[in-house]
Protein backbone atom coordinates (compact mmCIF):
# COMPACT_ATOMS: atom_id res chain seq x y z
CA UNK A 1 0.00 0.00 0.00
CA UNK A 2 1.08 3.30 -0.89
CA UNK A 3 1.51 6.83 1.49
CA UNK A 4 1.49 9.99 1.02
CA UNK A 5 3.96 12.57 1.53
CA UNK A 6 1.85 16.27 2.50
CA UNK A 7 4.05 19.51 3.13
CA UNK A 8 1.90 21.83 5.46
CA UNK A 9 2.52 24.83 6.30
CA UNK A 10 1.02 26.45 9.12
CA UNK A 11 1.62 29.33 11.63
CA UNK A 12 2.95 28.50 14.91
CA UNK A 13 0.18 30.16 16.32
CA UNK A 14 -2.31 27.80 15.45
CA UNK A 15 -0.38 24.37 16.86
CA UNK A 16 -2.51 24.60 20.06
CA UNK A 17 -5.89 24.27 17.60
CA UNK A 18 -4.07 21.52 15.86
CA UNK A 19 -4.18 19.46 19.06
CA UNK A 20 -7.61 20.31 20.16
CA UNK A 21 -8.53 19.25 16.45
CA UNK A 22 -6.83 15.43 16.17
CA UNK A 23 -8.45 15.00 19.54
CA UNK A 24 -11.44 12.50 18.85
CA UNK A 25 -14.90 13.12 19.63
CA UNK A 26 -17.77 10.73 19.45
CA UNK A 27 -20.33 11.19 16.84
CA UNK A 28 -24.03 11.20 17.87
CA UNK A 29 -24.83 7.85 16.14
CA UNK A 30 -21.62 6.51 17.54
CA UNK A 31 -17.68 6.41 15.77
CA UNK A 32 -15.67 9.12 16.40
CA UNK A 33 -14.79 11.62 14.24
CA UNK A 34 -11.49 14.10 13.92
CA UNK A 35 -11.74 17.95 12.98
CA UNK A 36 -7.59 17.33 12.50
CA UNK A 37 -8.22 17.72 8.18
CA UNK A 38 -10.59 20.64 8.17
CA UNK A 39 -8.19 22.45 11.03
CA UNK A 40 -5.41 22.07 8.57
CA UNK A 41 -7.21 23.44 5.67
CA UNK A 42 -8.35 26.08 7.17
CA UNK A 43 -5.31 26.50 9.30
CA UNK A 44 -2.48 25.83 6.93
CA UNK A 45 -1.42 25.41 3.20
CA UNK A 46 0.31 22.92 1.40
CA UNK A 47 3.91 24.15 0.53
CA UNK A 48 5.32 21.71 -1.95
CA UNK A 49 3.79 19.06 -3.62
CA UNK A 50 5.46 15.37 -3.78
CA UNK A 51 4.59 13.43 -6.36
CA UNK A 52 5.91 9.80 -5.56
CA UNK A 53 5.27 7.25 -2.67
CA UNK A 54 5.33 8.80 0.86
CA UNK A 55 7.44 5.91 2.43
CA UNK A 56 10.71 7.31 0.00
CA UNK A 57 10.95 9.66 3.02
CA UNK A 58 11.22 6.86 6.08
CA UNK A 59 13.98 5.88 4.06
CA UNK A 60 15.41 9.11 3.24
CA UNK A 61 14.87 10.99 6.26
CA UNK A 62 16.93 7.90 7.59
CA UNK A 63 19.64 8.03 5.32
CA UNK A 64 20.27 12.13 5.45
CA UNK A 65 20.56 11.87 9.60
CA UNK A 66 23.37 8.91 9.41
CA UNK A 67 25.32 9.82 6.40
CA UNK A 68 24.93 13.68 6.29
CA UNK A 69 23.60 14.49 10.16
CA UNK A 70 20.81 15.98 8.94
CA UNK A 71 18.23 15.05 11.49
CA UNK A 72 14.66 16.26 10.40
CA UNK A 73 12.78 13.63 12.41
CA UNK A 74 13.34 15.66 15.62
CA UNK A 75 11.89 18.73 16.79
CA UNK A 76 10.96 21.06 19.61
CA UNK A 77 7.31 19.23 18.85
CA UNK A 78 8.09 15.80 19.17
CA UNK A 79 5.30 15.09 21.72
CA UNK A 80 2.82 16.83 19.34
CA UNK A 81 4.11 15.03 16.28
CA UNK A 82 3.23 11.51 18.49
CA UNK A 83 -0.07 12.86 19.53
CA UNK A 84 -0.92 13.32 15.98
CA UNK A 85 0.01 9.70 15.19
CA UNK A 86 -1.81 8.32 18.24
CA UNK A 87 -4.76 10.68 17.78
CA UNK A 88 -5.02 10.62 13.86
CA UNK A 89 -2.35 8.11 12.38
CA UNK A 90 0.20 7.79 10.05
CA UNK A 91 3.62 9.61 10.66
CA UNK A 92 4.56 13.54 11.66
CA UNK A 93 7.66 15.38 11.73
CA UNK A 94 7.84 18.96 12.31
CA UNK A 95 10.21 21.21 9.96
CA UNK A 96 11.15 24.03 11.96
CA UNK A 97 13.32 27.43 11.11
CA UNK A 98 16.20 25.37 13.60
CA UNK A 99 15.81 22.90 10.80
CA UNK A 100 16.46 25.87 8.38
CA UNK A 101 19.48 27.13 10.03
CA UNK A 102 21.06 24.05 10.70
CA UNK A 103 20.77 22.31 7.57
CA UNK A 104 19.61 24.10 4.82
CA UNK A 105 22.87 24.55 3.87
CA UNK A 106 24.17 20.77 3.73
CA UNK A 107 20.78 19.98 1.69
CA UNK A 108 22.20 22.18 -0.94
CA UNK A 109 24.86 20.15 -1.79
CA UNK A 110 24.61 17.43 -4.54
CA UNK A 111 23.47 14.06 -3.55
CA UNK A 112 24.45 11.37 -6.51
CA UNK A 113 21.06 9.55 -7.36
CA UNK A 114 22.92 6.28 -7.82
CA UNK A 115 23.97 6.41 -4.34
CA UNK A 116 20.40 7.25 -2.84
CA UNK A 117 18.88 4.41 -4.91
CA UNK A 118 21.63 1.45 -3.73
CA UNK A 119 21.20 2.89 0.00
CA UNK A 120 17.80 2.84 -0.60
CA UNK A 121 17.53 -1.06 -2.09
CA UNK A 122 19.84 -1.91 0.48
CA UNK A 123 17.54 -0.47 3.63
CA UNK A 124 14.36 -1.91 2.18
CA UNK A 125 15.79 -5.20 0.74
CA UNK A 126 14.39 -4.09 -2.45
CA UNK A 127 15.45 -4.30 -6.06
CA UNK A 128 14.22 -0.91 -7.37
CA UNK A 129 16.24 0.42 -10.19
CA UNK A 130 14.44 4.04 -10.51
CA UNK A 131 14.40 4.44 -6.42
CA UNK A 132 17.02 7.35 -6.63
CA UNK A 133 14.97 9.73 -8.52
CA UNK A 134 11.93 9.78 -5.55
CA UNK A 135 14.88 10.17 -3.36
CA UNK A 136 16.54 12.96 -4.86
CA UNK A 137 12.94 14.49 -5.13
CA UNK A 138 12.37 14.42 -1.97
CA UNK A 139 15.50 16.30 -0.97
CA UNK A 140 14.42 19.23 -3.38
CA UNK A 141 11.05 19.20 -1.76
CA UNK A 142 12.90 19.19 1.69
CA UNK A 143 15.29 22.31 0.58
CA UNK A 144 12.09 23.75 -0.92
CA UNK A 145 10.48 24.18 2.54
CA UNK A 146 13.08 24.72 4.50
CA UNK A 147 13.87 27.34 1.90
CA UNK A 148 10.18 28.85 2.62
CA UNK A 149 10.27 28.82 6.77
CA UNK A 150 10.27 31.71 8.67
CA UNK A 151 9.97 32.36 12.32
CA UNK A 152 6.24 32.09 12.58
CA UNK A 153 5.67 29.00 10.96
CA UNK A 154 6.64 25.23 10.68
CA UNK A 155 5.85 22.95 8.06
CA UNK A 156 4.36 19.95 9.03
CA UNK A 157 5.59 16.50 6.99
CA UNK A 158 2.64 14.16 7.13
CA UNK A 159 3.19 10.88 5.67
CA UNK A 160 0.14 8.10 5.63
Amino acid sequence: MSAIASFIRIPKAALDGLRAAAKPKKKLFGGVRSDFPEYLRKHGEEDVNYPWSGWVFSTLLVYLDEFHRIDLMHSDYDELSAFLAQSVGGTYFFLTPAHRQAYLNKLESEFESSVLCDYYNEFNEANEDSAGEPMLDGIRALRECLRRLDDEYVVILSIG
